[in-house]
């Protein structure tokens, strides 16, 4: 059997991607006040990846909740991710 080695990023873009696939859409209201929809997923993955797409701001997720929310930066990450594995 083949061993595949992934790199931590290939792990993280993976992890974002799941996310984002998995996720659906809740109106919200952004820094300046203004109405837009957030991609919202459950929490279910590795907590030290969770913490590092949160440093990147790529997502937003507080220990303690069940919920996720995907930043526009991570959506926009998310979507490139999915383009490269052609999905």
């Amino acid at each position: 059997m083949n061993d595949i080695k992934l790199k931590r990023e290939d792990v993280e873009d993976l992890t974002l991607l799941l996310a984002y696939l998995q996720s659906w859409k809740e109106p919200s209201l952004d820094e300046n006040g203004e109405k837009v929809d957030m991609h919202v997923t459950w929490i279910g993955y590795n907590f030290d990846i969770l913490d590092r797409l949160t440093e990147k701001e790529l997502i937003d997720s507080k220990r303690g909740r069940k919920l996720l929310y995907l930043t526009k930066k991570g959506v926009e990450k998310a979507k490139k991710v999915a383009r490269k594995y052609h999905i």
